[in-house]
């Protein structure tokens, strides 16, 4: 009797350890289906559709006849300096008398001229004086850096240049210029010293005194002689 009673006590306990068991799963399985799960995370690609940008291509430019050229301002101001180069080498050539030695002039100016010229080319002089001289008197008219003497028939005796700055009209010589530049630009003289440089005709006489040190022109002066 007692041995039927353990075996039966052992098929319960059997029995509801089994059941225990089933139920411990069942409770597990139902804590994991309720428990949602942790989404993972995601990465979405988005496409972009930017638009194709295309290159730009310049216009080629079309010129006519009506339309202005485009000069830059330095290419202006170049073509401006040569073209005032060339009107003042211009202008300098046809203001600049060429020198004759067989009718030799000063100032533009020739021995015999009335005074008349003398005063219509270079106005009013700063001064006037009487000059004695033993075949006759002169009357001088004195200007900036030249003086003109008139006989008493009011014809030219003589024209004196005294400054540097005045332009004499030598083919371009000037005072203070050397001896060896006088005969290049006036030719071959009558007469050719250390002292004097001169170019005689049968009424005139174009004179150059030379310093004989310096070589160069102190003064210029032409004036009238009597014929032979």
């Amino acid at each position: 009797m007692k041995s039927r009673t353990k075996i039966l006590l052992g098929c319960i306990c059997i029995i509801g350890g089994l059941l225990l068991s089933g139920c411990n799963s069942t409770l597990i399985d139902t804590t994991i289906a309720s428990t949602p799960p942790t989404p993972s995370p995601t990465h979405e690609v988005v496409n972009v559709n930017l638009p194709v940008v295309q290159p730009v291509t310049a216009l080629p430019t079309q010129s006519t006849s009506n339309e202005p050229t485009i000069t830059k301002s330095s290419d202006q101001a170049t073509v401006a300096s040569n073209n005032a180069q060339q009107t003042l080498s211009t202008e300098t050539k046809e203001k600049l008398p060429v020198f004759s030695s067989k009718q030799p002039q000063i100032m533009g100016l020739a021995i015999g001229e009335a005074q008349e010229k003398a005063i219509v080319q270079y106005g009013k002089p700063l001064e006037t004086y009487i000059m004695e001289d033993p075949a006759e008197p002169i009357t001088v008219y004195q200007y900036d850096g030249f003086s003109i003497g008139f006989n008493t028939t009011n014809g030219i005796q003589f024209v004196d240049v005294s400054s540097t700055k005045v332009n004499p009209g030598l083919s371009g010589l000037r005072l203070g210029q050397t001896s060896a530049q006088a005969l290049e630009l006036l030719g071959k003289p009558d007469k050719n010293t250390s002292y004097v440089i001169s170019y005689n005709t049968k009424t005139a006489i174009l004179k150059l005194d030379i310093d004989p040190k310096t070589k160069t022109i102190q003064s210029i002066k032409l004036f009238g002689v009597e014929e032979s």
